[in-house]
């Protein structure tokens, strides 16, 4: 008996959770300004931007045998009595609203096929007369429902029936072939994790349909909530454009470094009171030939365009321009009772130094992890004389501070 029980809540979960998907799918389809609702006057219910009800959709999850909207069944008649009683109260627009039987079985050949076929007026007659034959043979519990369905207006049944749409399994209305319908509606690129994101929007829908119970309101999500959500599932999943190389698999020389020991940034150091042999210097020039060397496979492999490069030298120098000026200000202040100038100098500049190039900037909107990547092109910058750490660096290297202020 147990097992039994178990069987029919795991169906009846089933079932629940098959509207979400469905909502999902019309959440990707629907145009903006849109809402969908989750048990509200249907399974599932879509609202336009002007508030009208553009479709009605009713869900039938199935894990057994049984296959729903049968001929007989009580699921597809009593579905037309509720859509029949929608339209003549004017809850919704016929002319403007499609009504959706959908389920995740395949649907055998009867009247709710013939019922999502009837397109024209002579398909819509000959279901409108296949359906007042077979109310008068339901079965005594639905009966009732077949009578109260045929008594509408035959205006009403001609249309209605024209604006039904089926959807089973064969038509990909769940699972896999669902969730491929929703990736094309949504142009996911095919370098994101498409599952991860899948399920972050079905978590989504579940979080905004049961809060939505809990504070006893009617489960509407908002279209334009949902592509915001979307977005912000994108960013994070989105697969970097560039993948940085570990410095340590970029061995520099003694010889390489020799070779860059008169450059313009090095002897920038050498006014902080730096030596040859120094660490730090040594990991400058480091930094500088990495980021190089980095750079033109960048440049090569046409992951990151010049103009993401030159924003990221901006944004570099917008930086140290503000730490370059404030420092700066500080050394006119103490020299003028310093005994030391060039002492003073030296640590001055040893402090925007630090502050500089303890940094990681961001390269074409995307965090970056190596710091030979800002580093070494503080110092290219440092090389071209458009960043220096001494507060008159300029003066003393006998040149120009074309960043300076």
């Amino acid at each position: 008996m147990g097992g039994t029980k178990q069987h029919t809540a795991a169906g009846q979960m089933a079932g629940y959770l098959f509207q979400p998907e469905r909502a999902l799918y019309w959440l990707a389809k629907s145009s903006d300004g849109s809402q969908i609702g989750i048990e509200t006057e249907d399974d599932i219910v879509i609202k336009a931007i002007n508030n009208e009800i553009t479709g009605r959709e009713q869900d039938k999850h199935s894990t057994s045998d049984n296959i729903p909207f049968g001929d007989s069944s009580k699921d597809l008649w009593n579905t037309l009595r509720i859509w029949c009683m929608a339209i003549q109260s004017n809850e919704v627009n016929v002319e403007q609203c499609q009504f959706h039987l959908v389920t995740n079985k395949i649907l055998p050949e009867g009247i709710t096929k013939r019922l999502g076929r009837a397109a024209t007026d002579i398909d819509a007659k000959a279901c409108l007369e296949e359906l007042r034959r077979k109310a008068l043979i339901l079965p005594d519990y639905i009966s009732e429902i077949g009578k109260q369905v045929c008594q509408s207006e035959d205006t009403v049944l001609l249309k209605l029936i024209k604006n039904i749409v089926v959807s089973d399994s064969a038509d990909g209305a769940h699972g896999s072939e669902l969730k491929d319908q929703v990736r094309s509606l949504l142009l996911i690129p095919s370098d994101v994790p498409y599952d991860e994101v899948y399920n972050g929007l079905l978590g989504w829908i579940h979080s905004c349909a049961l809060n939505a119970w809990r504070n006893r309101k009617p489960a509407w999500l908002q279209r334009e909530l949902f592509t915001l959500y979307y977005h912000r599932l994108l960013t994070k999943y989105k697969i970097r454009p560039f993948i940085e190389t570990a410095k340590s698999l970029m061995p520099v020389s003694d010889g390489e470094r020799n070779h860059y020991m008169n450059e313009l940034f090095v002897r920038q150091l050498y006014l902080l009171s730096f030596e040859q042999s120094d660490d730090l210097l040594i990991d400058a020039i480091d930094d500088y030939l990495c980021n190089a060397t980095e750079r033109t496979r960048f440049s090569v492999a046409g992951n990151l365009t010049k103009e993401d490069l030159e924003l990221f030298d901006e944004a570099l120098s917008e930086r140290w321009q503000l730490i370059h000026s404030v420092k700066k200000q500080t050394f006119k202040i103490k020299k003028r009772t310093s005994d030391d100038v060039q002492t003073l100098g030296e640590l001055i500049g040893l402090e925007v130094l630090s502050e500089t190039l303890d940094h990681n900037e961001s390269l074409a909107g995307v965090a970056t992890e190596q710091s030979y990547l800002t580093r070494g092109s503080y110092h290219h910058l440092a090389n071209q004389m458009l960043v220096g750490w001494h507060p008159e660096y300029a003066q003393l290297l006998g040149g120009t501070a074309k960043n300076a202020k």
